[in-house]
């Protein structure tokens, strides 16, 4: 008489393992991309927030008179950064003071994951300070 022991798994058992497997896994994977993901746009927009901060401290640092509209770049990790920098005179109904208040806006644009991204700072300046 012959008896056949049974050794390994049958396909089926494999098939599902697999399955219950790639179920497990796949989200997982997923959320550690979309980590990597978050963690690059989070530290994108703080370079750029201290970029701006910067650019305001130069401004803070500058003569009233020789605060005007620029533009420049700064790249880091591989991205440039490009700070835009309005200045224009707070008109005196929105401000009710002297109308040689300046109200300065910084932004700082950036490309990531092909979308434009800004952040924006305002602050304002008189001459007597």
């Amino acid at each position: 008489m012959l008896i056949f022991k049974k050794e390994g798994y049958s396909l089926v058992e494999v098939a599902v393992a697999v399955s219950l497997l790639a179920v497990v896994l796949i989200p997982i994977f997923l959320l550690i991309g979309q980590g990597a993901t978050s963690m690059v746009v989070s530290s994108n927009r703080s370079i750029a927030s201290n970029l701006a901060q910067e650019k305001m401290e130069e401004i803070r640092n500058t003569a009233y008179g020789s605060i005007v509209n620029a533009t420049d770049s700064k790249t880091v990790n591989n991205i440039t950064f490009t700070r835009n920098v309005a200045v224009v005179i707070a008109p005196s109904e929105i401000i009710l003071a002297d109308s040689g208040i300046k109200k300065i806006t910084v932004t700082v644009k950036w490309m990531e994951y092909g979308k434009e991204r800004s952040i924006c700072l305002v602050a304002y300046r008189t001459e007597l300070i």
